[in-house]
C-alpha cells in the first residue's frame, strides 16, 4: 500500500515527588474528520502534513494541514490543496524539494503528481490503473504500480535528464522492473538497496530486491500481498497478507527472512517508528482497524514482542506518520469514515536534574530590532546628520543604502522609520564601506565584475551620484581622513588592493581621485584604515599570511605589522592604545594590540599584546560605547572591562550573550545607543539601567518518559513552578524546550524549590520537585536615615512618634537594629510598618514613653539579606519639658516673649 516511512556554585538538594492519577494507556484524538472513504497516504512537506484521500470517481484529494500555532493538526486545520478526478491518493513522498502524489482509478490512470508548493501538475502519465507506491534511491524517485494481470512494474525518474536536473518531468520516466504480478504495493530503502513489495494471488506476495543494476527475489511469499515496508533498528519488516489470518509482519536481517508477528486479521497496511518503536497498522474487516506496537526485549521485534497499542472502530489503518513528535493514523471503511487521528499518551514521570545557580552580570544593552532586510546582509551602520544609515548586500542588484529618520524618542526602533536612500544598479551586489568624510557621505560600492565605486550624498541628503570609478577593483571597502586628504581602499582579485586620494573641494566633496599606493602583486584587499598620531595606517588582506598593516607619515611607508592569517578586518585606537581585528580560519579572530612608542607611532615588533584569543574566524568590527571598547566578533557581540594597565587583554573580554544576531557586519553608536549589523538585520541596543550581578538558575529535565522506559510521548510544552517554602507554589513560565533559566526577580542566598509538570493534550505530569540556594550575588550595602533631626530638641509632644527608620536595598532589607545612648540606654530591632522589602520605612514604636528628659543619640544598622551591613548618620537629640527658654523684651515701649507668660 503506502510506502514506508522512518521518521527515524553551593547547592542544597532536597527531593519531593508529586502523584497524579493514573492515567489510560492511550487516548485517541481526532485530527481529520473526512467525508471519503480512505485516508489512503500521509506525508511531512514543507512543515506542512498532507493527507491523500479517496474512495470512487473523483474523490482523490489532497489535504494540508495548515496548523501551525500549536504544532498541532486539529479538524478546523484542515483545507483542500488539490481537488482530484481520479479514485485515491495512494501514497505521497518528497523528492529533490517538491511533493509527489500517486493516483489512480482505471486504466491509464495511474499517473505521479508533483507540488511545488504553489500548484499541482502532471509529473508521469501512467498507463496502468493506479501508482501504488513512491520512494527516492540513489537520487531518483521510483514509483510502483498496478493493478491487473502483469501491471505491477516501476518507474524511475532521473531528473538530470532533463532541462530541470531537480524536478521530474514527463521524459525523466523510464521502466526499472517490468513485472508479472499485479501490484507493487510497497517500496522501501534498506541497506543501500531497493526492496519492492508485490502481489496479485495466493502465493504472491513477494518481496523485490534491487541493487541499482538488476532485481532479483528476496522474499517468495505464500501469502498474496506484501501490503507495506518498513525500515526499523536496522532491520527491514514486510506487512503481508489478504484474508483472514493472513495479517503477519515479516522480518529480514539483510541474510534471511523470518516471522516477527503472526496476525489473526487481513493485512498489515503500514509501518512508523515512534519513540523507538515500530507500529504497524492492520485491517481489513469490521472494527479490525488495530495499530500494533513493538517493544523489542532486545534490538529486533520478535512473535512476543507485539501488543496491540490500540484499537479503533474503522476497518483498516491504511498509514501512519510521525509528525510534529506524534504519530498520526489515517484511516478508513466506507463514506465518512476517512479520518486522521492522532496517537497520544499522557507524559510519564520524568527527572528534574541538579539545577545549577550562578551570579550573572546584567547584559551592558537590551536588544531589539531596528531594521529587517530583504536582502541577505546588512552592514556599516553609520551616523551622519542626525540620520542612520546602513548598507545592504549581497546579491544582485542587492546593494542598497538606507537611511532612519529616528522618532520622538531619538531612536531608530521601528522598520517605517526607514527609507531607502540609494537604489543601487543591478550589477552591484553590496555596500561595502559607508564613511562620514569632510562633513559629507561616502559609500563604497562592490560586486564580482569591476564595480567598486564610490557613491557620494548631495549637500541636501536627497540623492547620491558616483564619483569614483577605479576600473578593474570589484569592491570599495574602506574610507579615511588624513592630513586634509581623503583616502579610499581597494578590493577584488589578485593585485587589487590599492590605496587612493582625493584633495576635496572645499564644500568637502571629492571628485577626482588618483592612486597613490599599489599594495603589490597578491594583495587582494585594503580592508581597514585608521588615521592616528600623524599617521595612517592600513590594513591589508588575501590569502594566509597577507594579514599585513602598512604605516604611511606622509612621505614613507613602513609595513609595522607582518601577519600570518587573511586579513586585518578592523582598526581603531582606545584608550591610547591600536588595535586590529583579525580575519582568517577557524579561531583565527582575534585581536592584536600596540602600545605606540615615544614617537606616538606602531612599528614593527610592538603589535605584541594579544588583545582578544578568538573562537570564531573574524573580527569585523569595533566601537567605542559608554567608554568601553566593542567588538563584532563572529556571531557575538563583546566589550572589553579595562583592568589596571589600561589595555584590553584577553580575560578582560564579556561576550554580550542575549545578542540575536549573526554573521555581524559593523558596529555604530548613534545618538547615545549602540547598532550592530547582524546577518539580515540591523539591531538596536539600548542601554541597560541595571548595573548590578543577579541571581540566575538554570534547570534541566530529563525528556518525558511515557508510562514505560521506552516510549516517550511528545509533551506539548513544561511548566516551570517556584517555591520559597516547598509548600507554595506559583507559576514561573512554560517552554516547549527541557531545560529553563530563571532570572524571575530572585532573591540572592536563598533557598528556592522547583518541580516541573509535562503536559501534552492528555494530560500532565509534575517531576520530582528540587531545592536550590541561589547565589549570594549581593555585595551592595544597603542605605538608611533616621526621620529626626540632627541636634533638635524635642518634647514628649513634638518627638515623632513612632519614630521612622527608613531602610533601601537593591534586594531586600532582612533586619534593622538601633542602639540608643543617653540618661537611658536602649537597644532593639525595628520591625517592618509599610512600604516594601526594597524600599520602606522601619518604625520603633512608643519609644518615647521611656526616655526622660536628656541628651541621647541614635544610630540604626541595617542588614541585606546578601548579609551586607551599613549604618546611618547618627542622630543627637535632647528630651525636655519646654524645648525654648522664656524671654521678654521692649521695644518702643512693646512687651514681646516667645511663650504666653503670666505677669503679675
Amino acid at each position: 500500500m503506502s510506502a514506508a516511512r522512518l521518521l527515524s556554585t553551593v547547592v542544597t538538594l532536597v527531593l519531593f515527588f508529586f502523584f497524579l492519577p493514573k492515567l489510560s494507556h492511550a487516548e485517541t484524538i481526532s485530527s481529520y474528520n473526512g467525508s471519503q472513504e480512505h485516508i489512503y497516504s500521509l506525508a511531512e512537506y514543507n512543515g506542512k502534513l498532507y493527507a491523500g484521500q479517496g474512495a470512487g470517481g473523483g474523490d482523490g484529494d489532497i489535504y494540508v494541514c495548515t496548523s501551525g500555532i500549536n504544532l498541532t493538526c486539529d479538524p478546523s486545520d484542515w483545507a483542500i490543496s488539490y481537488n482530484g478526478t481520479q479514485e485515491a491518493i495512494y501514497d505521497l513522498v518528497v523528492f529533490n524539494g517538491k511533493l509527489y502524489a500517486g493516483q489512480g482509478d482505471s486504466t491509464g490512470d495511474g499517473d505521479v503528481l508533483v507540488f511545488d508548493g504553489t500548484s499541482w501538475t502532471t509529473s508521469f502519465n501512467g498507463s496502468q490503473e493506479r501508482i501504488y507506491s513512491l520512494v527516492v534511491f540513489n537520487n531518483k524517485l521510483y514509483a510502483g504500480q498496478g493493478s491487473g494481470g502483469g501491471d505491477g512494474d516501476i518507474f524511475v525518474c532521473n531528473p538530470a535528464t532533463s532541462s530541470n536536473s531537480t524536478s521530474c518531468e514527463a521524459g525523466d520516466w523510464t521502466k526499472s522492473y517490468e513485472g508479472g504480478q499485479n501490484d507493487i504495493l510497497s517500496l522501501a530503502v534498506f541497506n543501500n538497496k531497493l526492496y519492492a513489495g508485490q502481489g496479485s494471488g495466493g502465493g504472491d506476495g513477494d518481496v523485490l530486491v534491487f541493487d541499482g543494476t538488476s532485481w532479483t527475489t528476496s522474499y517468495n511469499g505464500a501469502q498474496e500481498t506484501i501490503r507495506s515496508l518498513g525500515v526499523f533498528s536496522g532491520k527491514l519488516y514486510a506487512g503481508v497478507g489478504l484474508n483472514g489470518g493472513d495479517g503477519d509482519i515479516l522480518k529480514f536481517d539483510g541474510t534471511s527472512w523470518s516471522t516477527s508477528y503472526d496476525g489473526g486479521n487481513e493485512e498489515i497496511r503500514s509501518f512508523a517508528v515512534y519513540n523507538n518503536r515500530l507500529y504497524a497498522g492492520q485491517g481489513v474487516s469490521g472494527n479490525d482497524a488495530i495499530v500494533l506496537v513493538c517493544n523489542p526485549g532486545g534490538t529486533t521485534c520478535d512473535p512476543g514482542d507485539w501488543s496491540q497499542y490500540e484499537n479503533y472502530p474503522e476497518e483498516t489503518i491504511d498509514d501512519l506518520i510521525v509528525f510534529n513528535d506524534k504519530l498520526y493514523g489515517g484511516q478508513g471503511k466506507d463514506t465518512n469514515n476517512g479520518d486522521i487521528f492522532i496517537v497520544a499518551q499522557a507524559p510519564g514521570a520524568f527527572t528534574l536534574e541538579q539545577p545549577t545557580a550562578i551570579c550573572k552580570i546584567p547584559p551592558p544593552v537590551i536588544w531589539s530590532t531596528s531594521f529587517d532586510s530583504s536582502h541577505n546582509e546588512v552592514n556599516n551602520p553609520t551616523a551622519f546628520n542626525n540620520k542612520l544609515y546602513v548598507g545592504e548586500g549581497t546579491g544582485n542588484n542587492e546593494g542598497d543604502i538606507w537611511a532612519c529618520n529616528p522618532g520622538t524618542n531619538g531612536l531608530c526602533d521601528q522598520q517605517s522609520e526607514w527609507t531607502k536612500s540609494y537604489d543601487g544598479p543591478d550589477s552591484k551586489d553590496s555596500i561595502e564601506a559607508i564613511e562620514v568624510l569632510k562633513d559629507r557621505l561616502y559609500a563604497g560600492e562592490g560586486s564580482q565584475e569591476g564595480d567598486g565605486d564610490t557613491q557620494l550624498l548631495n549637500s541636501s541628503g536627497t540623492s547620491w551620484s558616483k564619483v569614483h570609478d577605479p576600473g578593474s577593483p570589484d569592491q570599495m571597502r574602506a574610507f579615511v581622513e588624513y592630513k586634509g586628504k581623503l583616502y579610499s581602499g581597494t578590493g577584488g582579485g589578485d593585485d587589487e588592493g590599492d590605496l587612493y586620494v582625493c584633495t576635496p573641494a572645499a564644500d568637502g566633496s571629492c571628485t577626482s581621485w588618483s592612486k597613490t599606493k599599489d599594495f603589490g602583486s597578491g594583495i587582494r584587499k585594503v580592508e581597514s584604515l585608521l588615521a592616528y598620531n600623524e599617521y595612517l595606517y592600513v590594513g591589508l588582506g588575501n590569502q594566509g599570511g597577507d594579514s599585513d598593516v602598512q604605516r604611511f607619515d606622509g612621505t614613507t611607508w613602513t609595513k609595522v605589522y607582518d601577519g600570518s592569517v587573511q586579513r586585518v578586518k578592523s582598526l581603531i585606537e582606545y584608550n591610547g592604545i591600536l588595535y586590529l581585528g583579525l580575519e582568517g580560519g577557524a579561531n583565527e579572530g582575534d585581536i592584536m594590540a600596540c602600545n605606540p612608542g615615544p614617537n606616538g607611532a606602531c612599528d614593527s615588533g610592538e603589535w605584541n599584546i594579544t588583545a582578544f584569543d578568538g573562537n570564531n574566524s573574524s573580527v569585523d568590527a569595533m566601537t567605542i560605547f559608554e567608554n568601553k571598547l566593542y567588538i563584532v566578533e563572529g556571531t557575538n557581540v563583546r566589550y572589553c572591562t579595562l583592568d589596571a594597565d589600561g589595555i584590553c587583554n584577553t580575560d578582560d573580554w564579556i561576550n554580550i550573550d542575549n545578542f540575536p544576531g549573526d554573521n555581524g557586519r559593523g558596529i555604530e553608536v548613534f545618538q547615545d545607543n549602540l547598532y550592530v549589523a547582524g546577518g539580515d538585520k540591523l539591531y538596536l541596543g539600548t542601554p541597560n539601567p541595571q548595573t548590578n550581578p543577579y541571581p540566575s538558575i538554570t534547570l534541566d529535565w530529563s525528556a518525558s518518559l511515557g508510562l514505560d522506559t521506552n516510549s516517550r510521548p511528545a509533551s506539548d510544552y513544561y511548566e516551570v513552578y517556584r517555591s520559597t517554602n516547598g509548600i507554595d507554589y506559583s507559576f514561573v513560565a512554560s517552554t516547549g524546550a527541557t531545560s529553563y533559566v530563571d532570572e524571575n526577580s530572585l532573591l540572592p542566598n536563598t533557598l528556592y524549590y522547583y518541580y516541573i509538570r509535562a503536559v501534552n493534550q492528555i494530560g500532565s505530569i509534575n517531576s520530582n520537585s528540587i531545592s536550590i540556594l541561589s547565589t549570594n550575588c549581593d555585595t551592595i550595602p544597603p542605605s538608611g536615615s533616621i526621620s529626626l533631626v540632627d541636634e533638635e530638641c524635642y518634647t514628649k509632644v513634638t518627638f515623632p512618634n513612632p519614630l521612622k527608620i527608613y531602610a533601601q536595598d537593591d534586594y531586600k532589607v532582612t533586619e534593622v537594629t538601633y542602639n540608643l545612648r543617653g540618661p537611658i540606654d536602649q537597644n532593639g530591632s525595628a520591625s517592618l510598618g509599610e512600604g516594601s522589602a526594597q524600599a520602606g520605612y522601619w518604625y520603633i514604636p512608643n519609644l518615647v514613653n521611656n526616655l526622660i528628659n536628656g541628651y541621647y543619640r541614635l544610630q540604626a544598622h541595617i542588614k541585606d539579606i546578601g548579609g551586607n551591613t551599613s549604618g546611618t548618620q547618627p542622630r543627637n537629640f535632647t528630651i525636655a519639658d519646654k524645648c525654648k527658654i522664656p524671654f521678654l523684651e521692649t521695644t518702643g515701649g512693646n512687651i514681646h516673649s516667645n511663650e504666653s507668660i503670666d505677669l503679675p
